[in-house]
Parts: structure tokens; C-alpha cells; sequence
């Protein structure tokens, strides 16, 4: 079945867009954007054969067009949440900014998250690009309500970025922090 652009929502196309530009891994856009692999592969494929070959409509990017739409993107911070769940533990991955703007929503998914079960929980930062004051004391509320239901929760894979952040709020004598998966199960299990 040949998909056109127009089967998807714009917004979701804009999206989908935005993550191929960041070389994100199709299966997490694929579970993000809640579209099937084949549907993102499509249209990871199309993007790429348009920028291969580009026509006349594409080289001259209206106001719609996802060139535009990623400019405007890039003012306004960005928070996405990446579950990966395991037989033992979850990995939530977080993609963006944890921040001001985005904590009602970091607070919401982590909650919804959270409340499937009573296993562990790591807060991958890999890819997070900045933790503002609100960020740090939504993950330390996380923490303290985890820890109070005797519960698991630790950071795994900061970026390097968050370094200094992370060293001003004193945040790894309050909430573990481990470098590799494996040592954050060994951890949390032991």
C-alpha cells in the first residue's frame, strides 16, 4: 500500500521530520509518534529520496514546509519521552529539556509511567539538553515519592552537558546516578 503524506496527520509529519534530522532510531519514533515501523520507514525513505533528488515545490519551503516548521521548532524548549520496559525494570528516556515548560508534562507521563507497576525505574539523560531549577525539584519530588512507596528510581547516562547542573544541586548524594544499564540493574537489584 503506498502511503501519501497527506494519510498523515501534517503535525505528526513535522515531527517525524524533526526526529530524522536528529538521526533518532526508527523504532523510537515509531513508538513516540504511535505509528507503525513500516509507516516510518516509508516516510524516512521518502524524506531521504526528496533531499536526494530535490524538485522545484521542495527546494522553495513555504511557510508549511518542515524546513520552516523545524526553524520555528527550535525557539520553543521540547520535552519527549522515550519507555523502554523490561522484564525487571523501566528505562524512560528523555529527549529534550526538562524545564519550566515542559515539567507539568514531564510530571504527567512519569505518573502515568510510574503507576503500571513496582518495578524499578532509570531516568536515562543521554539526551537530555538542559535541566532548569523547576526540572531538578520535579525530579527530586519523583524521588521522594518513589522512595517513599519503597520504590526504585535512579538517573542513568547523564550528558555531559548536565554535569555542572547536576553538581549545583548536589544531585548525586540525594539519587543514584549510574553510567551503563547493567549497573543500574546490578543496583537496583542487589
Amino acid at each position: 500500500m503506498h502511503h501519501k503524506a497527506s494519510q498523515v496527520p501534517q503535525e505528526t509529519y513535522h515531527r517525524l521530520y524533526w526526529y530524522a534530522q536528529r538521526n533518532v532510531d526508527p523504532h523510537k519514533i515509531a513508538a513516540t509518534l504511535n505509528l507503525s515501523l513500516k509507516t516510518v520507514q516509508h516516510l524516512l525513505d521518502r524524506l531521504k529520496s526528496e533531499k536526494a533528488n530535490p524538485s522545484v515545490e521542495t527546494a522553495k519551503s513555504g511557510p508549511d514546509e518542515p524546513d520552516n516548521m523545524l526553524a520555528a521548532s527550535n525557539d520553543a524548549p521540547f520535552l519527549d519521552l522515550f519507555v523502554f520496559s523490561k522484564t525487571r525494570y523501566t528505562i524512560i528516556d528523555l529527549n529534550g529539556f526538562v524545564c519550566t515548560e515542559t515539567v507539568e508534562k514531564f510530571k504527567d507521563e512519569i505518573i502515568k509511567i510510574a503507576g503500571a507497576g513496582w518495578i524499578p525505574l532509570a531516568l536515562r539523560m543521554a539526551d537530555a539538553l538542559h535541566v532548569d531549577e523547576s526540572g531538578i525539584e520535579a525530579i527530586f519530588s519523583l524521588f521522594g515519592d518513589f522512595k517513599k512507596n519503597g520504590r526504585y528510581l535512579a538517573i542513568l547516562d547523564p550528558s555531559p552537558g548536565l554535569e555542572p547542573i547536576f553538581k549545583r544541586y548536589d544531585i548525586e548524594s540525594k539519587i543514584p546516578i549510574f553510567g551503563t544499564e547493567r549497573a543500574f540493574e546490578d543496583h537496583a537489584f542487589s
